[in-house]
């Protein structure tokens, strides 16, 4: 367990949701768990480069929380700059130059190396840009060198932006190092996160109109008790306000970005509240998916589901039991009640 997370005394789970894993699941969960990562010793079982190569290249997969350092530090570095080649030739296709060089550099990444390649990655545009591997980016700096120097390097940026005005598509970007860095800042000393705050929030009174401050983010996490108007799912990931997520979750548009729902976090918040919406869900998340990625992303769904005790879930697995890609998984989970 990381020496900053500080021992948290466990709540008593509803009677309507399956018991929690000991003291630690409630304590890590206070602190952003899943939106967290671990770095794991070198101990020479993992070869790095190809492993951190295959991240990049081997298509999409859940998120992974325990990585060796190695791997983190090279992902982090070829992360901040330009992943892969785009083109229309598959011959041609494949990790650029610079980020072969980033993936072979074996050097730790140093606190005083954060700030760079924090700015690196917020302003200029680099291929291969999605949530998934922003914040695993920015929780690998934080799993390497400590929440503090990664969360001061992300305001460093949204003070003092580049000069300029910024593309239009680093702004799903910059919505996703946000969202990351209201984990990040879980994780701070209170004197820090408090620092941290007051900066916050004069860069949301006043910062930058042509960089693209996610003023809607930061307010979602800076006032967890108060979601802005058009929060959505990402929005209330940070709270621990019931009703407030389950207005984020009934404002999820599964055309927008289907995994949203799937996050651990709104099942452990929301709990059994949220079974209804969940199951509601389902048509339209499935209708969004990508067909290359759409058993892995059904099937999350399930598992994220399946664990209550609700008589509306094993209602629901049952009519699952024909469907043609999950159809199996709901017997699996059927036959453990």
């Amino acid at each position: 367990m990381p020496p900053w997370l500080r021992p948290v005394p466990a709540v008593k789970p509803r009677t309507s949701e399956p018991p929690l894993v000991g003291d630690a699941l409630p304590a890590l969960f206070r602190v952003g768990f899943p939106h967290i990562r671990f770095a794991a010793d070198d101990d020479g079982t993992i070869d790095p480069a190809p492993a951190t190569a295959e991240i990049f290249t081997g298509g999409w997969m859940l998120p992974q929380l325990l990585r060796p350092r190695g791997v983190w530090a090279r992902l982090a570095r070829a992360y901040a700059g330009n992943v892969l080649t785009l083109s229309s030739d598959p011959r041609r296709r494949g990790l650029t130059p610079e980020a072969k060089q980033a993936i072979a550099d074996p050097r730790p990444i140093e606190p005083e190396a954060v700030p760079g390649l924090v700015r690196r990655l917020m302003t200029e545009p680099g291929t291969l840009r999605n949530r998934e591997l922003t914040e695993d980016f920015v929780y690998a700096l934080e799993a390497l060198c400590g929440p503090e120097p990664v969360a001061g390097a992300i305001v460093d940026v949204l003070e003092s932006p580049p000069p300029g005005t910024a593309l239009p598509q680093m702004k799903p970007l910059v919505d996703d190092v946000a969202l990351a860095l209201g984990f990040v800042r879980l994780r701070l000393t209170p004197a820090k996160q408090k620092a941290l705050d007051a900066r916050l929030r004069a860069v949301v009174a006043s910062g930058s109109k042509r960089y693209p401050i996610p003023r809607l983010r930061l307010t979602a996490f800076l006032d967890t008790a108060h979601p802005p108007r058009g929060a959505v799912v990402p929005d209330v990931l940070h709270t621990t306000d019931v009703p407030a997520i389950l207005a984020g979750m009934k404002a999820f548009r599964p055309d927008a970005y289907p995994l949203d729902l799937l996050d651990p976090r709104l099942v452990f918040l929301a709990g059994a509240d949220a079974i209804p919406l969940y199951l509601e869900k389902l048509p339209a998340y499935e209708r969004c998916l990508h067909p290359n990625v759409a058993p892995v992303q059904l099937r999350a769904f399930v598992d994220a589901i399946a664990p209550f005790r609700d008589p509306r879930v094993t209602a629901w697995l049952q009519a699952l039991e024909a469907h043609a890609i999950v159809g199996t998984d709901a017997k699996a989970w059927l036959a453990t009640r």
